[in-house]
């Protein structure tokens, strides 16, 4: 169920002629910025190979910057705004729905609430 997520989103968000880029590998064959998450989440990205290691670094990224760490379930940052385990680490800050990747917030803030979340540069 875990990895069919991030498939289904990646497959929404991925279509020929895109034109955002993973952050990581420079590749521009994504819709969205959401494809282009899904894309590192998913663990085939070629600069950042494998899912633990890939959510990982999308987690530090998120909790180092003052305008997505509001994403963060607040139990899941210390002091310093470093983050640390859980399975639902993202939260929406308009529902409060918790959410293991972070592609899937960013699916379903836009889906749900009509927001895009552009504080990532992907």
């Amino acid at each position: 169920a875990y990895a069919n997520e991030t498939l289904n989103v990646y497959h929404r968000h991925i279509r020929p002629g895109n034109t955002a880029a993973c952050p990581c590998c420079g590749e521009r064959r994504f819709l969205s910025a959401i494809g282009a998450v899904a894309h590192l989440e998913s663990g085939n990205c070629s600069n950042c190979r494998g899912q633990e290691k890939a959510q990982r670094q999308i987690l530090n990224v998120v909790s180092q910057h003052k305008q997505t760490q509001k994403f963060l379930r607040p139990m899941l940052t210390d002091g310093y705004g470093n983050a640390y385990g859980d399975s639902n680490p993202y939260q929406c800050t308009s529902c409060d729905r918790t959410f293991a990747k972070l592609s899937s917030l960013m699916a379903h803030r836009q889906d749900r609430h009509g927001q895009v979340l552009r504080a990532l540069a992907f």
